[in-house]
């Protein structure tokens, strides 16, 4: 396996796992002060890309397993929050797409979100998500697999 692909796995899916998460699931709900873990996801685990398609996955597998350990947590003072996130302006990003959030607008939310009690948290754009998957879900997998846009293009420039 290519080391890029180890270090995507290792970062996304390996790094947050049932076997990392369970050492704070054992510890944090005992805990007499309220604790908070927060995992970081993406639009695209809902609406994957057809080029990134082991990120997507890793952040799929990563919604659900904020989704596991909360149950896990409920009736404890430890509150399991996932943000959800759009282009956010990285290293990683420089050469993607615009309309980038800020990295410092999208730490903001995400504390305002877990200040709010929110187990899920939409970030910036993030907030079409729902919308789009209970009203236009064929509309969002084209958005964000890359038709659409190919589609305007090819329209446009006719």
């Amino acid at each position: 396996m290519p080391s890029r692909i180890r270090r995507l796995m290792r970062l996304n899916a390996t790094g947050v796992t049932p076997g990392s998460a369970q050492t704070f699931i054992v510890a944090l709900p005992s805990r007499t002060e309220p604790s908070a873990i927060v995992n970081i996801s993406s639009g695209l685990a809902f609406f994957p890309k057809q080029a990134t398609s082991l990120y997507c996955a890793t952040k799929a597998g990563l919604h659900s397993l904020s989704q596991s350990v909360r149950y896990q947590c409920e009736g404890s003072k430890t509150q399991i929050s996932e943000a959800i996130l759009p282009l956010v302006a990285t290293p990683m990003t420089e050469r993607r797409g615009t309309g980038k959030m800020e990295p410092d607008r999208v730490a903001r939310a995400i504390l305002a979100g877990v200040k709010a009690g929110r187990s899920e948290s939409l970030v910036g754009k993030a907030w079409l998500l729902p919308v789009l998957q209970r009203l236009a879900p064929s509309l969002g997998r084209s958005l964000l697999r890359g038709w659409y846009a190919a589609s305007l293009r090819s329209l446009v420039l006719q």
